[in-house]
């Protein structure tokens, strides 16, 4: 494992000094050399979207699939920065698609979280899986909720992703104010019932414009989770108050 300060041949592909990078390997340097984050040079190159560096780094020899300490490969590390030309070429040189990380998390869940609808498209081309599951039960469809990215949630469900699960992802768009997203999922069949009542969660976020579509489409302000989220909203001052106060009474 190397110190605080980084190994030639890292320092060099996080520098964009490709001549030295050449030297280092025609010199013999362990390509698997890591920094004291577990990241090799190849994680560098990915990270900077270095398509020249990694692959000088790949036609040497070095392991697409190699992990950091947090079990990211070089696929991961592209990803995670948008990295798509270094993305394309680690595919083409064999990455995993869907290799996890110690969270369970792909490469796939990355970009969804970051909203990084190019990564996305490219992943799904090559075959990553929209239906699997991280350490928590949560699907790349909810984790594009949360961030409130409607392409890539339109995308995912493109490729059969499942937008309605436990903790339903109309919830948590609810709660965050994401009101492209809850229409997305209202238009999807997403039902504005159950144990996690996306009304009560905008109410109690005072998401105005999020409980205005959800009182539209059929959510009940009477039901007992938005009424108790509508006393607490009240105490609080809210406006979206207004919004239920507005509906009136059977």
């Amino acid at each position: 494992m190397a110190g605080l300060v980084a190994p030639l041949l890292l320092a060099a592909v996080r520098d964009g000094k490709l001549d030295v990078v050449r030297a280092e390997i025609a010199a013999g340097a362990d390509l698997a050399q890591e920094d004291e984050d577990g990241q090799s040079a190849l994680h560098y190159a990915a990270q900077q979207n270095a398509v020249d560096a990694a692959t000088l780094l790949l036609d040497a020899g070095a392991s697409v699939d190699a992990v950091d300490q947090d079990g990211w490969t070089a696929l991961y590390a592209a990803c995670e920065q948008n990295a798509c030309d270094v993305a394309k070429l680690l595919i083409a040189r064999g990455a995993t698609v869907d290799r996890e990380d110690n969270d369970r998390w792909t490469p796939l869940f990355s970009a969804c979280q970051l909203g990084q609808a190019a990564v996305v498209e490219l992943l799904l081309a090559n075959g990553a899986d929209v239906k699997r599951c991280d350490a928590d039960g949560w699907t790349c469809s909810y984790i594009a909720c949360q961030g409130g990215h409607v392409a890539v949630l339109k995308r995912l469900a493109d490729a059969g992703a499942d937008v309605h699960q436990k903790f339903t992802p109309i919830y948590v768009a609810a709660s965050r104010g994401h009101a492209a997203v809850v229409a997305f999922l209202l238009d999807n069949g997403a039902v504005t019932t159950g144990d996690w009542s996306p009304l009560a969660a905008a109410v109690e976020h005072n998401h105005v414009e999020v409980a205005k579509l959800l009182v539209a489409r059929g959510a009940d302000p009477r039901d007992p989770a938005a009424k108790a989220a509508a006393d607490v909203a009240r105490s609080r001052g809210y406006d979206v108050v207004a919004v239920l106060e507005a509906t009136p009474a059977d």
